[in-house]
């Protein structure tokens, strides 16, 4: 579970990554301080290729990722 005030980095180098919001209100922010998409609790989101994503989450948060290779969350 996490809860996050900043918006971290979620990078992945794999062919392939999905990431479903098991819980809570995460929020995926399409640019740099611009728009953000919510994602309530149910949605998914992922890409093809090496890709950096800034998600936040005002309250505990759970993530299922599943990807071929390795992801890092940074802050």
């Amino acid at each position: 579970m996490a809860s996050w005030k900043l918006t971290p980095l979620f990078k992945t180098d794999s062919p392939s990554l999905r990431v479903v919001v098991i819980k809570g209100q995460t929020r995926l922010h399409l640019d740099e301080g611009g728009e953000a998409k919510p994602l309530p609790s149910g949605s998914c989101f992922g890409s093809h290729g090496p890709a950096s994503h800034r998600l936040s989450c005002d309250d505990e948060c759970i993530l299922y990722v599943r990807t071929q290779g390795k992801f890092t969350l940074s802050p």
